[in-house]
């Protein structure tokens, strides 16, 4: 089985889907990260441009759960939703053929995470593409908003893969940004009755199948 987690930023699929992906890819199954945007135009880390640290951030982060990551080359608020954008998704997700799509929760305080949802979406409903879609929540409160999950999936076992591979994201603290998560792993848990979970929704229509993601238990 391929999983393809579409996240905004460096760091998006980390945060909300890293304990599926360890737990998908110790059971056998092909995880990949797309990212939207990796730099803003101009800006500098270290001296360096952005796009050069954030990307060589995301592959290390996706080397540290073991995921193919893929970095596409929009700036930051630049993925705008328009029809060439959503041609060019829709395309990407047909050529990639996943069985399952994770993407932003749409009801969001980022403009590049509602664009990102938007697009997934699209490419979920278009006739090139057959796969399954849940959504993804990130620093709920903060960012996504009146997200209530259907699925939970118990993160415990492998939470501190995921812990590391947040701190690879060294621009942007990573450890602030496991932090403001483990507040999110442990109110979910106890939603579900776990120390640690990841919560998500999975979005039906007609003729889809559920398929039986490692650790993903409905609510």
């Amino acid at each position: 089985m391929r999983v393809l987690i579409f996240g905004a930023h460096p760091d998006d699929p980390e945060s909300g889907c890293g304990g599926l992906a360890v737990q998908c890819v110790q059971a056998g199954h092909e995880v990949v990260f797309m990212y939207g945007t990796a730099f803003r135009q101009g800006r500098e880390f270290f001296g360096r441009p952005e796009r050069e640290v954030r990307t060589e951030e995301a592959i290390a982060a996706c080397e540290t759960l073991g995921v193919r990551g893929i970095v596409l080359d929009y700036p930051h608020e630049g993925i705008d939703v328009n029809s060439e954008n959503t041609a060019r998704i829709t395309g990407l997700l047909a050529k990639e053929r996943p069985d399952v799509v994770i993407a932003h929760w749409p009801v969001d305080t980022h403009p590049d995470h509602r664009c990102v949802s938007a697009l997934a979406l699209s490419a979920y409903l278009s006739p090139e593409t057959d796969f399954e879609f849940y959504y993804f929540e990130v620093m709920t409160g903060l960012q996504s908003m009146h997200f209530h999950p259907t699925h939970y999936v118990d993160i415990s076992d492998v939470a501190e893969i995921k812990h590391q591979s947040l701190l690879c994201h060294k621009s942007q603290n990573g450890e602030a940004v496991w932090q403001g998560h483990e507040i999110m792993h442990k109110f979910r848990g106890q939603e579900c009755g776990a120390e640690r979970a990841e919560a998500y929704v999975r979005l039906n229509r007609k003729g889809t199948v559920q398929t039986n993601l490692p650790g993903l238990g409905k609510f």
